[in-house]
C-alpha cells in the first residue's frame, strides 16, 4: 500500500468502513452484458489444491453479493479440476471474519 492509498484507507476506516487491500480475485471477467469474478489455484500442490486465505474469502463473499464468484483449481496441463461457486454464501458468518486493517498498521 503507497503512501497515499494508505491516507485514503486511514481516513475511511475513521468514517466506519472496513477496507481490504489484498485477497482480490485473479481474474473479472465479463460477457455478453454478464460479469464474474474468478479466483485461479494450483490443483497440483503435493498435500493437496491451493486454499484460499482469508481475505480471499472476505473479496469473494463480499463480490458474490453482487456478482457471481468461482474458484477454479487448475492443474499443470491447464485443466480445470473443480470449482466452487462462491455467489450465495450458506452463512453470514464469513462476514465475521473481515478483519479490516489487520496486519496493515492501522487500528
Amino acid at each position: 500500500m503507497n503512501q497515499r492509498e494508505f491516507a485514503a484507507a486511514s481516513r475511511l476506516h475513521k468514517q466506519g468502513w472496513k477496507v481490504q487491500k489484498n485477497g482480490w480475485p485473479d481474474l473479472l471477467c465479463y460477457a455478453n452484458g454478464q460479469l464474474k469474478a474468478v479466483e485461479v489455484k494450483s490443483a497440483d500442490r503435493k498435500y493437496g489444491p491451493d486454499k484460499l486465505t482469508d481475505q480471499q474469502e472476505n473479496a469473494l463473499y463480499l463480490l458474490g453479493k453482487i456478482i457471481p464468484t468461482e474458484v477454479h483449481f487448475v492443474n499443470c496441463d491447464g485443466m480445470v479440476e473443480k470449482i466452487e461457486n462462491y455467489s450465495s454464501p450458506s452463512t453470514a458468518s464469513q462476514l465475521s471474519k473481515m478483519r479490516g486493517f489487520d496486519g496493515l498498521g492501522v487500528s
